[in-house]
């Protein structure tokens, strides 16, 4: 039996909604824990109570140095110290952190890990998959970082969003929309005509 003890106001994050966490460190590890108060009561296989206990204790010590755990984390923790039992989880966020201005963005997954590394290895990356996988927000934190490291002079961001009906430049080059089709970037509830384009530092160049 292990026993690990967590901090209280982290509880509600490394424990998951509804535990799910506990219950995904179970079926990872094969054991079985246990809540009494600020500790945890981990049963089952010697090498995997261990190993979950790493997971709670590492990440503990994480957030008592400052560190904002995110409920993924744990995830995360358990799939790499189930393949390396002598993973330090400090080295590995902490250097795989993107630190642009006053915000800090870490990656929550592995392929979001190796996502940063491409990007770091190659001048161009494409990244596929879902939406809301964090492909847009990774490379934008990553593109902040080089420009206010000074390591690019500029960043260009580029946006092809063609749908169906849409035209005009000013169309295919879409700003981002809200829910009710209003563009962020100027309010306006209808695209912007293309003579407008230059309130906005465009220039529209048809064929």
């Amino acid at each position: 039996m292990t026993r690990v003890s967590v901090p209280d106001k982290g509880q509600e994050t490394l424990f998951g909604n509804a535990d799910e966490n506990l219950r995904f460190l179970e079926d990872t590890f094969k054991v079985r824990i246990k809540s009494q108060g600020s500790e945890l009561l981990i049963e089952g296989d010697e090498r995997g109570a261990e190993l979950a206990g790493q997971v709670f204790e590492q990440l503990s010590g994480l957030m008592k140095d400052g560190y904002a755990v995110a409920s993924a984390d744990v995830r995360l923790a358990a799939q790499l110290l189930s393949r390396d039992g002598e993973t330090r989880l400090r080295d590995y966020l902490l250097k795989a952190a993107v630190r642009g201005g006053k915000k800090v963005v870490v990656p929550r997954s592995l392929n979001q890990r190796a996502y940063l590394e491409q990007i770091a290895k190659n001048d161009m990356v494409f990244g596929i998959g879902p939406a809301g996988t964090g492909k847009t927000y990774l490379a934008v934190a990553q593109a902040v970082s080089y420009l206010l490291n000074k390591q690019v002079t500029r960043v260009i961001l580029a946006r092809p969003a063609v749908e169906a009906g849409e035209t005009s430049l000013r169309q295919v080059i879409a700003f981002p929309k809200t829910a009710s089709s209003t563009d962020l970037m100027t309010g306006s509830p209808s695209p912007v005509r293309d003579e407008q384009l230059g309130d906005l530092g465009l220039l529209s160049i048809r064929k």
